[in-house]
Formats: C-alpha cells, structure tokens, sequence
C-alpha cells in the first residue's frame, strides 16, 4: 500500500511537469513550439545558483552538462581563473530559461578583473533563454563581458532577451556573445529568435579592441533577430583596432531600429584590406544614417580596400541619409543586389563589379 501510495505521488509530479526542479516532457519544446526530435527530454532549467566542483587546475578540458555548472565559470573568473590555455565545452543543451521562468543572466566576468583567454566550444549544443536585463547599465553586455579567445565555435543561441538600452553611447556596447571582442576565431554560430536592445549594438560583440585582424567570423547564421538602439552594427559596432576582420560563409537576417545609425556589418575608424567571401545580408529596418557594409563615424567615404565575392544583399531600409551603400574603392565578385532603400529598388549597386 506504502509503494502504491508513493508512485501515485510520482506520477502526480510528472504530470504537473516539475519535479526536483526538473522539467519532464514528452516533446522537446524550442520557442514554446513542441517538436518530436527529442522524445521524452529532461530539461534542467538553471536555478539561479553556481557549481564551480567541476574545476580542478591541472586540467585543460572541461565538459559542462548543467547551467549551474556554466554559472560557475563566472564565480571562477572572480576568484582569477581566467582559463588561459584551456577549453570549456558543452556536453548537453543549457536552458537558462524554460517556460514561465524569468532568471536574470549577469555578464560572466562583469566583476572580474581579468578577461576569458580559454576557448569556448558549444559542440552544437543549444544555450535557450539568455535573459539579461540590468538594473543599471553596463559599460560591456552579453554573455561574457570580455573575450579574448582563441576560438569561440559550435554553438546556437536561442531565444534571447537583453536590454541594456540606457547605456552609453561611448561603452563598448552590447552584443550576444560578448560585450567586448579582443581577439578570436568566431565561427559556426547560430543567432535564432533574439531581442536585443542596447546603445552600441552588435548582433555578436559590441566592440572589438585591439587589431581587428585578430578576429574572424565564418559560418555564421543569424535569423529572426531583431536588433534596437541608437547605433548598431550587423556583427559589431565599434572597431578600435587597425584592420578588419576576416568575414565568410554569413547569412544574416537582421531587423532593427536604429535611432542614429546602422551599419550592415560593422564600424571602424581605421583603413584595411580585406576579402569578404558568401556573406548574405537581408536588412530590413529603420535608421536615420544608413550604410549597408561599413562605415566610421569620421569619413563616410571610406578609403579601404577590400574585395566582397559571391555574395547577396537584400532587404528594404527606410533612412533619413544613405551615407555609402559600400566604400569607395570596394570590388565585387559575382555579387547580387536587390536592396530597397525608402522602398526604391537601388539602381546602382555600391560594389564596383571586376
């Protein structure tokens, strides 16, 4: 009678959906849609607290399964373990936020006194729910506030809400994946159903310091996002280094409100050279400065050179100025222009074909 009693209790508990703060479901749910690609998944939202047992100095690898466990590596970086030489990877899809839950995600590294220097690989796993949502404005935004890595790779972010849109204009803004982008090979990230609001707004970072030759973006795919602020950038906003980043195999898919400008990729204060390869722009929004690649806040009319190839850029604008659709001196290869700016299909295209 005891053990009947006792498994009526668990049943009752499984059907009300949580147990020991688990969520057991019979279909996997992503963006409150239910899906039958994962039968019968357990999902582990985070409960606001950190587990840092995982770590031990001597080892260079580490395999996280929880969102505690990832929480941890912010209690880590505040204690100075700043992950030079190693590797953090995921070992299961982190849920940060499931359903009805409202926890609030702090920047990992926001108190530290260093930056990430490891190496950050999703293994295509899943992080949901990245909630940020400050009480004050923070000078660097995002998951991290600060990466310098060797390679931050193989992950998706889905369903994403941040909200740091009082901060300044000056910061080193907001972005997904970090505030602040030192240096780093960014590649096979995916950006699904995402808010972002923020003063200085990338899609991915911010900002990146330093030489923006030491970053690369590939494989990366960015959709139903949705970008607000006053400046914001496709990838990035400000570049403070010499030289630009390496950008191939981009599929981005952006709308936004810029109060002040918008750029389809980026700023930068400094002339590069540089091959921009399958890179797929679909922008969609309104600015009051508008430029479709780049631009800088000191000559709209850039001197740089670089050659963009096999490529598409699509979308309708509305602008108040159209300062460069390219640069000046920017080649084509085997490129496609069906861009609307103020709902007039442009004429002439701002890549000088070749």
């Amino acid at each position: 009678m005891k053990k009947r009693i006792i498994s009526c209790l668990l049943i009752l508990a499984l059907c009300a959906g949580i147990f020991s703060g688990l969520w057991f479901i019979g279909q996997d749910i992503k963006n409150g849609q239910a899906s039958t690609d994962k039968p019968n998944t357990v999902i582990d939202v985070w409960d606001g607290t950190y587990d840092t047992s995982w770590y031990k100095a001597t080892q260079s690898e580490f395999i996280l399964t929880t969102p505690e466990q990832v929480a941890g590596i912010d209690v880590l970086m505040n204690e100075g373990v700043y992950f030079r030489d190693k590797t953090i990877k995921l070992g299961n899809d982190i849920y940060l936020n499931f359903g009805s839950s409202s926890n609030n995600w702090t920047p990992i590294g926001l108190n530290s006194k260093g930056q990430f220097y490891g190496s950050f690989d999703g293994q295509g796993y899943t992080i949901f729910g990245l909630n940020i949502n400050p009480d004050e404005p923070l000078n660097s935004c995002g998951f991290f506030k600060t990466l310098s890595v060797d390679s931050f790779k193989n992950i998706i972010f889905e369903d994403v809400t941040i909200n740091n849109i009082n901060g300044n204009v000056s910061s080193n803004g907001t972005g997904i994946l970090s505030g602040l982008l030192m240096c780093g090979e960014i590649e096979n990230i995916t950006i699904k159903n995402a808010v972002v609001n923020g003063s200085g707004v990338g899609t991915l970072t911010g900002s990146i310091g330093g030489n923006g030759a030491a970053v690369s973006f590939s494989n990366i795919n960015i959709k139903d996002t949705y970008l607000t602020g006053d400046v914001i950038g496709g990838l990035f906003t400000w570049l403070g280094g010499v030289g630009l980043p390496s950008i191939s195999n981009c599929d981005i898919d952006l709308n936004f409100d810029a109060s002040s400008r918008f750029a389809g990729l980026g700023y930068y204060q400094n002339t590069a050279s540089k091959v921009l390869d399958n890179v797929n722009l679909t922008l969609n929004g309104e600015t009051n400065e508008f430029s479709v690649l780049f631009s800088d806040f000191n000559s709209y009319f850039l001197d740089v050179n670089f050659v963009i190839k096999n490529s598409k850029i699509s979308g309708n604008v509305e602008a108040e100025r159209n300062l460069n659709l390219g640069v000046a001196s920017t080649m084509a290869e085997n490129c496609e222009l069906t861009l609307k700016i103020n709902n007039q299909l442009v004429t002439e295209s701002p890549l000088n074909e070749v």
